[in-house]
């Protein structure tokens, strides 16, 4: 699983580095991107906000890491669906 960040706050930013550090990668290659603002990307994108997100704010490092896997698990079985049509 590799992670770019894109987070408009430098404090979530931050904090998810602290959390992730051995995922995070460029944006070029990573496999998805996790940030707190929309953003048109080429990439899945893992938001985080207050409402209607894939994690809601605030949140723990063991619920970041649930959902994270749940999401890249998700992406993964898509991919893999794509692949095999």
């Amino acid at each position: 699983m590799k992670i770019a960040l894109a987070c408009q706050s430098i404090l979530l930013e931050k904090s998810l580095e602290m959390f992730l550090k051995t995922y995070i990668y460029p944006y070029k290659q990573c496999d998805f991107v996790i940030s707190d603002r929309h953003i048109e990307i080429d990439k899945p994108l893992f938001y985080i906000s207050s409402e209607n997100s894939d994690l809601d704010i605030p949140f723990s490092k063991s619920s970041l890491i649930l959902s994270i896997e749940k999401f890249y698990n998700n992406i993964s079985k898509e991919s893999s669906q794509i692949k095999t049509t």
